[in-house]
């Protein structure tokens, strides 16, 4: 938890911290060891970070975003709102080694 001393000076590090342990649910890693949280920003008591989800169309969005959200609302004092923004990171199809397709 973030000093309540502090809770006007909330940086990226406090925000990432607080993440740590919150897990995507299908990988069963955590947002930041994934390097899944991108791009945030802290003005007042309001966190703006990006959340980028190995697929467009993940069926998971939700529940991630209500995972991150209460993280950190309940680790950092003084934030109030989390806006987040999903994108998406799609790894192209790098075919199946040594082995030859079928004619």
């Amino acid at each position: 938890m973030v000093d309540s001393r502090r809770m006007s000076e909330i940086t990226e590090t406090d925000v990432l911290q607080a993440l740590r342990g919150v897990q995507d649910p299908e990988l069963h890693k955590d947002f930041v060891e994934l390097d899944m949280i991108q791009n945030v920003a802290v003005a007042g008591g309001v966190v703006s970070l990006s959340v980028i989800l190995t697929t467009p169309a993940c069926p998971l969005k939700d529940e991630i975003g209500d995972s991150i959200r209460g993280a950190l609302t309940e680790r950092i004092p003084g934030v109030n709102a989390v806006n987040i923004d999903f994108g998406s990171r799609v790894m192209p199809f790098r075919g199946i080694g040594d082995k030859m397709a079928i004619e």
